[in-house]
């Protein structure tokens, strides 16, 4: 289980030795409050997130977020 910050995950995975090679046996990626972070400019970063682990996983997104309409 790894649980990070787009932005923060992205840094790793661009500065940390061996770290992106650790990425590829993810099998299920999560984006919590994912509207919310396209909506603060992390679509670069979860672009970039979703580059570096394998194609062959699960996905999920979640939103809490709830409308006053």
């Amino acid at each position: 289980i790894l649980v990070a910050t787009p932005g923060r995950l992205r840094d790793h995975t661009e500065n940390t030795p061996g770290f992106a090679t650790r990425l590829l046996g993810v099998k299920m990626l999560v984006l919590d409050e994912a509207d919310h972070l396209l909506d603060m400019g992390f679509r670069k970063d979860i672009e970039k997130i979703i580059d570096a682990v394998p194609k062959q996983r699960q996905t999920l997104l979640f939103s809490a977020t709830v409308p006053d309409e």
